[in-house]
């Protein structure tokens, strides 16, 4: 078979397959969490297969204005990424139940992500992140709880604007280039790489335009959440990488913003009290490591999703979201391995995947990079000792309270229930892809371990001290009117930024 033939399997299986059967089911209601596990195993399957070969295929859909791919090393990466989660989520969700569309609207999230990593087009990047935007809101919104609702207007009315004007620079390369490809980005005008990124940065949540994340991502059910962080986030960050590999004012927009991201979410995670508030700000600081080395982000990008969608199925499982409440009660001896795994393997902890991703990172570091990116990972140590260090047993706990249930009962107006219980094969998997991603990305030297152990140490040390503090950061910046000033703030001072340090 041609390259170009494979390519085309390859676009099929990726994206058709899932987008089909996320409709088929959403219209028959049948199939459980059959479609979306079933789609994740093949996808899988496809980028595992590419991975492994050296092989790159540029593809034209539809004539030679139509749609431009590219299947590689980087887009096999994050397709790895979102079939792992997607798997895991379809194995956590066989324990409870959900709303009826919420696999088939998954399914078809998952096809259009990974639509969203083989473009090469600034148009069709256009459309398909537009179309996730779309079902990102109706997976919040599936919860139907007040603040579920409110956050899921929040999340498309802010990713929406940035996306307008991400479609004006869009146009702006189109004018001035007669193309939408990415390929001609290196001689674009600064103005439009400037929209461009302003857009993406506002879907990938890196830094104050992605001050959206922490309510959504907090206010969501797990599963969702684990999705959104592990998925939803890198069709935003995936675009961002492959303009900075085509255009040099792009690529130090975000040697800038990455560790400026990195120490803004630690900062507010280590004074979180909220348990899944303190994930999602971490979020944004991990999007940061991402972002600061374009040409390895893709390699944590795809750590990122195995630890964080972990972690926010665990926490979902957890009696309380108030982290105060749950030192003084106790956490099943299963549910905290799982925990303390994501936990470690977050902080850079060998061997798991966290010690790789951050080693390559640091490893291509700028000198002025590599001290604030050490100092975000001993920040991320620290805020992660909150949950090594609950007491656990052998037992499930239950609280005594239901109003703190991240999975409340199933009621009339909806939403989803997951039973309180031990190890999954969710939790079987996500060990298992973090240790083998872990060993993939290889680097136990000495002095690495060493200084991986020096970094947790140094977190611990940090918890310790800051364990009694009551600081609370304010969250006024997440408000509607201040996320909009802040994007076009930001998309005035990077614009001002940018022509700076280029002329």
């Amino acid at each position: 078979m041609t390259e170009a033939g494979a390519g085309y399997l390859f676009v099929l299986l990726f994206v058709f397959l899932p987008l089909c059967m996320g409709v088929v089911a959403a219209v028959t209601g049948r199939g459980g969490t059959v479609p979306l596990g079933l789609c994740a195993v093949l996808s899988l399957a496809g980028a595992l297969r590419l991975l492994a070969g050296e092989e790159e295929v540029r593809l034209v859909l539809l004539g030679s204005y139509g749609v431009e791919l590219l299947l590689d090393r980087v887009a096999a990466t994050f397709i790895f990424a979102n079939a792992a989660v997607c798997l895991a989520v379809a194995l956590h969700l066989r324990h409870g139940s959900a709303p009826s569309l919420l696999v088939p609207v998954m399914t078809m999230l998952s096809g259009t992500a990974n639509a969203v990593f083989l473009s090469y087009d600034l148009f069709n990047i256009f459309v398909t992140v537009d179309l996730s935007t779309i079902l990102g809101f109706l997976l919040i919104r599936m919860g139907r709880k007040p603040r579920q609702i409110w956050s899921s207007i929040k999340y498309l009315f802010v990713n929406n604007l940035g996306m307008i004007f991400y479609l004006l620079g869009c146009l702006d390369v189109y004018r001035q280039t007669g193309t939408f490809s990415l390929s001609v980005l290196s001689g674009a005008p600064l103005s439009a790489v400037v929209l461009l990124m302003g857009g993406l940065v506002v879907k990938g949540g890196l830094f104050l335009p992605g001050l959206w994340l922490p309510e959504a991502h907090g206010e969501a059910d797990a599963p969702v959440s684990a999705l959104l962080s592990g998925v939803v986030v890198k069709i935003g960050l995936a675009p961002l990488l492959r303009i900075a590999g085509e255009n040099e004012a792009a690529r130090g927009l975000l040697l800038v913003l990455g560790p400026a991201a990195a120490l803004w979410g630690v900062c507010h995670a280590l004074f979180e009290k909220d348990a899944k508030r303190l994930l999602a700000y971490h979020t944004l600081s991990q999007v940061g490591f991402i972002a600061a080395v374009p040409s390895v982000g893709h390699l944590y990008a795809a750590a990122h999703g195995l630890f964080k969608s972990w972690l926010f199925l665990s926490v979902g499982r957890l009696s309380n979201r108030r982290i105060a409440a749950l030192s003084r009660e106790t956490v099943s001896r299963s549910l905290w391995i799982a925990l303390v795994l994501g936990s470690l393997a977050i902080s850079g902890c060998p061997p798991l995947a966290g010690f790789g991703a951050k080693l390559r990172v640091m490893g291509g570091a700028l000198p002025w990079q590599e001290p604030l990116l050490l100092l975000a990972a001993v920040g991320t140590a620290a805020s992660f000792a909150k949950f090594l260090f609950l007491p656990r047993k052998g037992a499930p706990c239950v609280s005594k309270d239901a109003a703190e249930k991240d999975l409340p009962p199933v009621s009339p107006a909806g939403g989803m229930t997951v039973p309180s219980r031990g190890a999954g094969f969710e939790d079987v998997w996500l060990g298992a892809a973090l240790f083998g991603m872990g060993l993939f990305l290889g680097g136990f030297e000495a002095k690495e371990i060493v200084k991986a152990v020096l970094v947790l140490g140094g977190g611990w040390g940090m918890f310790a001290l800051l364990r009694g503090c009551s600081l609370q950061f304010s969250r006024s910046l997440e408000t509607m009117e201040n996320l909009v000033g802040v994007l076009v703030l930001f998309l005035a001072v990077a614009l001002l930024g940018v022509r700076t340090w280029f002329f």
